[in-house]
Parts: C-alpha cells; structure tokens; sequence
C-alpha cells in the first residue's frame, strides 16, 4: 500500500469539555487558520495518555487572541473509550422487496423476515418489536377470523381488502421503519437467499386458502 492510499491519523477535538469531531492533522490546521477553532481546544489520539492543549501541537495564527488559560474550560478528564469493532453483518434481504411481496403473502411473513434483517445486523430489539406482529397479531387475526366467520360471512373481496389494510398498517408502521434505517445507513447490498423465504410464502398463502375453504365447507 502506498502513502497516498494510507489513512491519515486523526485526533479527537473537544471544546468546553464535550467532543466536536475528529480531523486529520492537515485539517486542523486549516481550520485553526481559518479561525474556526481559537486555539483553546484539546486533541487527544490513540496514545495519549490525557488530552492535550491543541496550541501545545499546532501553530495558533497571531491573529487569534489567547485567553486566560485560568478562564478557559476544563480539559476532559477521561480519554475517549475505544469503539468496538462492529459486529459481522449476516446475509440480508431487500426491506423493499419484503414489502412488495408482502402484499402477496401477508404482514405476518413480511414481520418475520424483517426481524430477521434486524437480527442480521445485531438491533436485536428492533427484532422482538417487529416479531410481535407476528407472535401475537397472527393468533389475534386467526381468532378473530374463525369466530366471525370471515371466509362464510363475507365475500372473499372484503376478506382481501382486511389482508390489504393489515399490510398496509404492517407497512408504515413496521416495515417502513427497515427501509429508511438501511437507507440511511447505506446498506445497499442484500445477498440472502429468497427461495426459503418465498416457498415460506406459498406454504401460508395455501395454508390459508385451505382452512378458509374447509370453514366454508362446514357451512
């Protein structure tokens, strides 16, 4: 690897006690010309034992008064944790594609995959919230289903129209969620797999129109 592609070190800048980004030593510099910074900030990096005045490092332009370093506020009194190397991200879905296809196989399977998204990237509690669509709204929906007699009572149209509703509520309030934080976080690759997941769709979709034939027939 040659120099130009080598990341340059940074150091760690605070002011009055809370941090206010990380720059390489050329862009410190800069901005201390530029009178961005005053020259009464700290810097701190891996190796320091403590922070460290940022004019005891860098040239302060005479133009930029010094204030009483008695006046000035306190260095932070503690390094910066080191951050954890982040976790190893597992093979993922679309969140689109999820939602597309939920409209074909229901909220239930869209909740599923997306807590196992979730799961991939480590946000386990996002994963239980979403699972609850399926661990308790599914019961709820099956219950609700027979004890009306939705397939006998009402023609198959409205029971679309209710899986439709269901989804779309699925949608904005769950699923939507998934597509903008991986938008945001830039996750743009998804190298999971769809054949389980949609012969996991099929085995509903069928599962469904069987229970709802056979309550129709006990009519």
């Amino acid at each position: 690897m040659n120099d130009a592609s080598r990341p340059k070190p940074t150091l760690k800048l605070s002011r009055q006690g809370k941090e206010i980004g990380e720059y390489d030593a050329e862009s410190i510099q800069a901005m201390l010309d530029g009178g961005i910074l005053d020259g009464t900030e700290f810097c701190w990096q891996s190796g320091f034992k403590n922070w460290v005045p940022i004019a005891s490092l860098f040239n302060v332009p005479k133009h930029i008064e010094q204030p009483d370093r008695s006046a000035t506020a306190a260095a932070p009194t503690d390094a910066p944790e080191p951050q954890a190397a982040a976790a190893p991200m597992g093979k993922l879905l679309s969140p689109t594609a999820i939602a597309n296809l939920s409209l074909l196989f229901g909220p239930f399977w869209g909740a599923y995959l997306v807590s196992r998204n979730w799961e991939a990237v480590g946000d386990h509690a996002r994963a239980r919230r979403s699972l609850l669509w399926l661990t308790i709204g599914l019961p709820v929906s099956l219950a609700i289903w027979f004890a009306t007699g939705i397939p006998v009572t009402f023609p198959w149209a409205i029971s679309g129209i209710i899986g439709l509703l269901s989804t779309l509520a699925w949608y904005y309030f769950d699923g939507k969620k998934q597509m903008n934080k991986f938008k945001e976080d830039g996750i743009v690759q998804f190298s999971e797999s769809w054949v389980m997941p949609i012969c996991l769709g099929l085995v509903i979709v069928s599962g469904i129109l069987f229970l709802g034939a056979a309550w129709a027939a006990r009519e």
